[in-house]
Order: C-alpha cells, then sequence, then structure tokens
C-alpha cells in the first residue's frame, strides 16, 4: 500500500508529525473497528483514536453511556453500574475519564443528541 499524506483528513504521527501514513489493519471487534496506521518516516504504529478520550477504550458504546448518565443525568458509579450491568472499577474508570475529559465529552454529546 502506498503511503498517504494524512489521508485528506490532517492525520499526522502523533510521535514525529509527519503525515505519511499507511494503513496497517484493524483493531477491534466487529461491532467497532478502529484503523490502524504505521508512520513511513519514523515507523511508529497508531489508531485514529490517538489524542482523543477514546484511546485505549474497549467498548466505546458503553463508554458513551457512562459519560451521559454521569455527565448529563448526573448518577453515581454505582448507580451507572447497576443500570448498565457493567463492573463498578469499569463504571468508576470510564467516569473518571469522563470527568476528565468533560468539554470534549459534553460536545460529542451535544451532537449526538442534537443539541
Amino acid at each position: 500500500m502506498r503511503p498517504s499524506e494524512g489521508f485528506g483528513f490532517g492525520l499526522a504521527c502523533p510521535s514525529c508529525g509527519s503525515g505519511r501514513l499507511v494503513r496497517i489493519g484493524h483493531v477491534g471487534r466487529e461491532s467497532f473497528r478502529v484503523q490502524r496506521f504505521q508512520c513511513k518516516r519514523c515507523g511508529k504504529t497508531f489508531t485514529e483514536l490517538e489524542g482523543t478520550p477514546f484511546k485505549g477504550v474497549h467498548d466505546i458504546k458503553a463508554f458513551i453511556a457512562v459519560a451521559y448518565l454521569r455527565l448529563r443525568a448526573g448518577l453515581s458509579d454505582s448507580g451507572i453500574s447497576k443500570l448498565l450491568g457493567i463492573p463498578y472499577p469499569t463504571v468508576k474508570r470510564l467516569s473518571r475519564r469522563a470527568i476528565k475529559d468533560r468539554e470534549f465529552m459534553e460536545k460529542l454529546l451535544d451532537s449526538l443528541l442534537g443539541e
């Protein structure tokens, strides 16, 4: 596959800043796949979620649900855990991440909810 200059989206290597990237497959399950890239300049690999609160999150839908219930509905982590059937430590971790990146998550929720 030939390298592309940021694939028309201004994508750049988080390590060296180069836009000379190649796609090298996907990470994830059938329901949610994340594109992986390799930099042709430095050789580092990264995903399209690099630099977002979603980097490293295994279940994007659960993260968005936790963010909504925590930031908009004001539920506690234990309440969210019981409601969604997700283990409390997972909810606590996702909740902390949503609060840490509150501005990003609020904008995302506004966009998803059409507000």
